[in-house]
């Protein structure tokens, strides 16, 4: 295999894991018949926009300091704030 066809497959593979990550969550949701909460849309951002630079970035469209800004952005938005969704009210709510 050369270069050329180990990331022609790597890009297959990250275009193949978009509709399989937000599908499987919407499929999950509505088996348990749940809502989608904050962590829910955070999940479905990060497997979109994932996979979405790693093709952009093999195809040479970003440059790397604009891959390693978006990674890092997407980084920030994950962990920002994360104590906030998780806090559990004292009024005998789950959150």
């Amino acid at each position: 295999m050369d270069s050329t066809e180990v990331r022609l497959w790597i890009e297959i593979i990250a275009a193949a894991v978009l509709p399989i990550a937000v599908g499987g969550v919407v499929l999950e949701r509505i088996m348990i018949k749940r809502g989608i909460g904050v962590r829910t849309i955070q999940f479905i951002g990060i497997s979109t926009i994932s996979p979405l630079v790693l093709i952009l970035g093999l195809e040479g469209i970003l440059e790397k300091s604009a891959i390693g800004a978006l990674l890092g952005a997407l980084v920030g938005y994950l962990f920002a704030n994360i104590g906030q969704y998780d806090k559990r009210k004292d009024d005998g709510q789950d959150a």
